[in-house]
């Protein structure tokens, strides 16, 4: 059994000798931090709206007590961190990994909270393109700099792209995923043989013992 892109709690990977886990490697999780940082480098009043030189975001978290969203937050954050880029966390959020969530969630946020909003952080691009869909309900993110919100989500997802292109989503973290096909192809074929899933690669696991973690 392989687990990938969301990945369960390690005991529940071992309960059963023939699992694995794999993903991104952690450090892969910052780099939403380092696309609000170098933005923020580069053209701090596309964000700053209130110019307080401190970054507001809201934070869409996948779920409660999960590796991959727990990893995603902590180091987009500490990105922000190690730039010396002050924030300010004005709410967190679970939408599931789920669009409609997330939009319900922003839209609710919005009118209690909406004009302090700089930055949206969202673990995953469904939750990303949620979040833009009510930002544009109330007339921001359609092309207006003045009327925009940084958004930067994770997965690459062809509709995130084409955002990205038009200004209306500020970045995401792109998952190759020739790179995961490859990788998945090759462990499931040597546990099938009854090899080890690593055998004859270059991938390594970590600590864990279970876990396959790569590089965007």
């Amino acid at each position: 059994m392989i687990f990938f892109n969301r990945e369960p709690l390690l005991n529940d990977i071992k309960r059963y000798n023939k699992s694995i886990y794999i993903g991104l490697d952690a450090r892969s999780d910052g780099i939403m931090g380092e696309l609000l940082t170098d933005e923020w480098n580069a053209s701090r009043d596309s964000i700053d709206k209130n110019h307080d030189g401190v970054m507001q975001y809201v934070l869409l978290e996948g779920e409660r007590n999960n590796l991959v969203a727990a990893d995603r937050t902590k180091y987009s954050i500490l990105a922000l961190s190690e730039a010396r880029v002050k924030t300010q966390e004005l709410e967190r959020v679970f939408a599931y990994w789920s669009r409609e969530p997330a939009k319900e969630v922003i839209e609710s946020l919005f009118l209690k909270i909406g004009p302090n909003i700089e930055v949206i952080i969202a673990n995953d691009d469904s939750m990303a393109l949620g979040a833009i869909e009510s930002l544009q309900s109330y007339g921001y993110n359609l092309g207006d700099k003045e009327k925009n919100i940084a958004v930067v989500g994770v997965e690459g997802l062809p509709e995130s792209q084409k955002l990205i292109r038009e200004g209306l989503m500020l970045g995401t973290i792109f998952q190759d995923p020739k790179a995961l096909e490859e990788v998945l192809y090759i462990t499931r074929m040597n546990m099938v043989q009854g090899r080890d899933p690593i055998e004859g690669t270059d991938y390594q696991f970590n600590g864990t013992g279970v876990a396959i973690r790569i590089l965007n």
